[in-house]
């Protein structure tokens, strides 16, 4: 695949590296990182290059995704890494564009212990995206602060890339999903891909303080139908397609249980807004009381007791106080 390298690279005080020369490198898995171009950096520190990059097959990936790519200056004796992570925009299967953003070098490399390279922990940093690089025109502080300073902002550089490379990554997928859509695919094996989407939906709502379940989800998949119905090509412009009604069957070992409450001592409407917010119902009785007994109108029992464990949808037995009549 042929891929476009840009960004900019500016000196430690903000001012643009020209004519600067850097090595592009791609990992490539067990053979570790090897070198797939060259770059340089322009009037206003530009940086210009293209490259052929061969396209790996990952487990896991519907199809073959470019390598994790990085951007590296031999000029310290080693190689040290101004950026791991760039921003990744596949053109088409061909041809893809490679950003790595405005760096900003540091004043001199240092080495970070405890950063992953992809091949080892500690990693020579040369440059650090220039939006954590702050301004470099004021007083400096003391060696050890700049060397403090130096770490953190590269360590704030690793965090950067790793989110850079998740964002590519998911624009990479979304490529290879357009690319893929309208591609006939077994029916069976889109409704049931389906079903144990919404059978984990189930799993992760059941564990929620106030826990839901799905019971019904109505499928519409717009497509073209294969000949014999058991395919269906996904390009939402078909014709025909396939309806179907999924109903999610919990195994018995999914019952969802909630502490109960206690609502002693309140009126039925409080008492009826507590039950209802943890997932339980209301079931009021009432006890009639005489002088010097409980409040008129308030809760003076309940089961099940306050603390006990009860399904989800539970009606709770509540006794409210009522006066004599012929107290009035």
């Amino acid at each position: 695949m042929a891929i476009e390298i840009t960004g900019m690279v500016l000196r430690f005080d903000g001012k643009p590296y020209e004519g600067g020369e850097f090595v592009l490198e791609a990992n490539v898995g067990m053979n570790g990182w090897q070198v797939v171009g060259a770059a340089h950096t322009e009037v206003g520190g530009l940086l210009v290059a293209r490259s052929e990059v061969e396209r790996l097959v990952m487990k896991g990936r519907p199809g073959p995704t470019l390598p994790a790519l990085r951007l590296v200056t031999p000029e310290f004796g080693e190689v040290a890494v101004l950026s791991a992570a760039p921003m990744v925009r596949l053109v088409d299967d061909r041809e893809g564009v490679v950003d790595f953003g405005r760096l900003r070098m540091l004043r001199e490399p240092v080495k970070v212990p405890g950063l992953h390279d992809l091949t080892h922990d500690g990693v020579l940093v040369a440059a650090v995206p220039d939006e954590l690089a702050g301004d470099d025109a004021g007083p400096q502080p003391d060696s050890a602060e700049v060397a403090r300073l130096t770490k953190l902002l590269a360590s704030r550089a690793q965090e950067l890339a790793q989110a850079r490379q998740e964002v590519s990554a998911t624009a990479t997928e979304l490529v290879e999903l357009r690319q893929s859509l309208g591609n006939p695919a077994p029916v069976v094996d889109v409704i049931g891909g389906i079903g144990a989407q919404l059978a984990a939906t189930n799993q992760v709502l059941a564990a929620q303080p106030i826990p839901f379940r799905l019971e019904r989800a109505t499928l519409d998949l717009r497509g073209t139908l294969g000949a014999s119905g058991d395919t269906i090509a996904l390009d939402g412009q078909g014709a025909g397609g396939v309806k179907a009604e999924l109903v999610i069957d919990a195994p018995s070992s999914a019952r969802v249980t909630q502490g109960v409450p206690s609502v002693v001592g309140l009126t039925e409407s409080a008492a009826q807004r507590v039950l209802r917010s943890v997932g339980f119902k209301l079931d009021a009785a009432t006890q009639v009381v005489g002088d010097g007994g409980a409040t008129p109108g308030q809760a003076i029992m309940q089961h099940p007791v306050a603390g006990a464990q009860a399904d989800f949808g539970t009606s709770v037995l509540v006794v409210f106080a009522v006066r004599r009549q012929d107290d009035d």
